[in-house]
């Protein structure tokens, strides 16, 4: 028997194989850049800003022209408050061609700005969003036209800031791509909260960032405080009484993918110098249902100290103290800024 090679069915056959492979690259391509950008608007939905960070992130590989990608990304971004990685993001928006399909970009890249320290940027960017009423109802008419306000008095500061007073940014041995705050230092000791830990055996998928408190000494790399951090939970905001034989925290536990609710505890130094177990404030103070967090402590006058924690979920700041050692009520303190509680307690 005798086998004849048939070359132009091979190529044939070959040139089929091959538009078949590309075609299901093709579908295989976009239904895993949909995939991601399905799951980021999930995690947007419940909150879980870096969540959706991440996802529209993993998009952006797949095709980085995607102009509405990179809007969300930046949307995700600013709300994780990752202000870099949003102006980025607006920035990329705004020399696109299809900018006009995202009115309020010049808005949202405002705040950013303003964030960022940026008041002249920003002032050009509240200006441009004036110009486009479709945008403007009352209210944020009203919202821009004061944000432009703070932004003038605020530029006007920093052009005429004390020269006396020097701002130093802490270097990489503090400061991570993660969010620092909360920093209270005393001599050579530096404590400070960071949201750059990951639970490992977190269910959810990419783990999420947990708060710790961490202490550095002597501008070094801060390690994690174990007189305070509980393993699986957030812990924040440590805040010590003027004799710093106390020292107040906040304990947070994630009640959804992304909600976290926190209350209020407190650590005694004990006679052999060693911190105590954790008491939890009264229910006067962690309200049920509500968040308490960062504390503060301040004398007044010399008759005690007070603890400030702010109850975002009504929108106001709450105080109660301790003069004499006698405990008093809460009581909520409207329209207060942090400078004039600043102000209360000198």
């Amino acid at each position: 028997m005798t086998w004849h090679f048939n070359h132009k069915k091979m190529k044939r056959n070959l040139s089929l194989t091959l538009i078949i492979f590309f075609l299901a690259s093709v579908i295989c391509f976009g239904q895993t850049r949909r995939q991601y950008i399905k799951a980021a608007e999930n995690s947007f939905a419940q909150q879980n800003f870096y969540a959706a960070l991440k996802y529209y992130e993993e998009a952006l590989k797949f095709d980085s022209a995607q102009t509405e990608t990179w809007f969300k990304y930046g949307q995700a971004a600013e709300q994780f408050y990752a202000f870099t990685l949003a102006e980025k993001a607006y920035e990329i928006v705004l020399k696109s061609e299809e900018v006009q399909e995202f009115p309020t970009i010049y808005l949202m890249m405002a705040k950013v700005k303003k964030s960022l320290g940026k008041y002249t940027d920003a002032i050009d960017y509240f200006q441009k969003a004036l110009q486009n009423p479709a945008i403007l109802d009352a209210p944020t008419l009203d919202y821009v036209k004061k944000e432009i306000e703070y932004c003038e008095w605020a530029a006007e500061v920093v052009t005429n800031e004390n020269k006396n007073i020097e701002i130093i940014k802490l270097g990489e041995e503090v400061n991570t791509p993660f969010a620092e705050f909360g920093a209270s230092r005393y001599g050579s000791q530096l404590y400070y909260t960071s949201f750059s830990y990951v639970k490992e055996d977190d269910n959810f998928n990419p783990p999420r960032h947990y708060n710790k408190v961490l202490l550095s000494e002597d501008n070094m790399p801060g390690q994690l405080w174990d007189n305070i951090n509980s393993t699986g939970r957030h812990t924040a905001h440590a805040a010590f009484n003027a004799s710093r034989d106390k020292v107040y925290f906040t304990y947070c536990d994630y009640i959804s993918e992304a909600g976290i609710r926190c209350e209020l505890y407190y650590r005694q130094l004990d006679a052999q110098g060693q911190w105590g177990a954790p008491q939890k404030l009264s229910e006067s103070i962690n309200k049920a249902g509500f968040t308490s967090t960062e504390p503060n402590v301040g004398k007044v006058k010399e008759t005690g100290s007070f603890t400030l924690p702010i109850n975002p979920a009504e929108k106001a700041k709450w105080i109660f103290g301790t003069p004499k050692s006698i405990r008093t009520a809460p009581c909520k303190i409207p329209s207060i800024y942090r400078r004039s509680i600043l102000k209360a307690m000198m």
